[in-house]
């Protein structure tokens, strides 16, 4: 199951990197630009105040995109607490053990250009 996870997780990731890396390139691109736009226009502060609204809701998305992301890889350092706080039976020590220091070796998470996005 573990596996599967981190399996789903680097192909998910794969797929999608460069268009996350594009879509946080573009926000930072819009933050200059941005201000710019608000300190040049000779116009009332009200209209150059509306002119740059309409970024501030693009730029507060990326940064939710890349905090949500960053918590699945919190999500996936917390399961082999979980799994080692469980209890299998007599006998299971030795087999939870090996299981749990596979999930802390196998690193997975959310990686974007083999960069590990972490809270």
């Amino acid at each position: 199951m573990w596996r599967l996870l981190q399996a789903l997780l680097r192909k998910s990731t794969a797929n999608i990197e460069w268009m996350l890396i594009a879509e946080i390139s573009g926000s930072l691109a819009i933050l200059p630009a941005m201000g710019i736009d608000l300190f040049t226009y000779d116009s009332d502060p009200l209209t150059r105040l509306l002119c740059a609204l309409p970024a501030i809701p693009i730029v507060a998305g990326v940064l939710h995109l890349c905090l949500v992301a960053a918590s699945i890889t919190e999500k996936c350092r917390r399961v082999p607490s979980l799994v080692n706080a469980l209890s299998f039976g007599p006998g299971t020590q030795r087999m939870q053990q090996h299981i749990v220091e596979y999930m802390v070796h196998s690193n997975a998470g959310f990686y974007v250009a083999d960069v590990k996005l972490s809270a």
